[in-house]
């Protein structure tokens, strides 16, 4: 079973439990496994559009995780949208948030600098933390691109 196969049928089981032991399954595949680079960037599409439906607060961490490990493992940051987050940012936990607000980091893209800066000065330090190091990876990425 490929991994939009096994991430489809996830909302089929029967249990919360379940379903985060098969998302950190796929999280486990991008992080010890090599996956086809278009079947990651599907997945974690896929998975960014399931973290902002009506689910569990367990399932969206696992979810959040899973594309956390495709992103650092995988490399796939700058291939994805995350755009599809941004109408839900106050709708996130703060440890939910922190998780999106390291994502619009690993994409590399200038546009969500000035979301970012703005988390600098949240009331929580993770959060704060998160965006500034969201901040720090653009920059990064920015420079590694300009050298290639």
């Amino acid at each position: 079973m490929n991994l939009v196969e096994k991430l489809n049928n996830i909302f089929t089981l029967g249990t919360e439990l379940e379903q985060e032991n098969e998302i950190s399954e796929i999280g486990d595949i991008f992080e010890y496994s090599s996956v086809e680079k278009d079947e990651a960037i599907e997945v974690v599409n896929s998975m960014l559009s399931l973290a902002v439906q009506d689910i569990g607060s367990s399932v969206r961490e696992s979810l959040l995780n899973a594309v956390n490990n495709a992103l650092v493992y995988q490399n796939v940051g700058t291939e994805v949208s995350f755009d599809i987050l941004l109408p839900y940012l106050s709708d996130f936990s703060e440890t939910h948030l922190s998780y999106v607000l390291s994502f619009l980091g690993f994409s590399g893209d200038q546009k969500y600098r000035p979301l970012l800066e703005k988390h600098l000065i949240y009331n929580n330090e993770e959060i704060k933390e998160a965006a500034q190091e969201a901040l720090c990876e653009i920059d990064f990425r920015i420079k590694k691109m300009k050298c290639n």
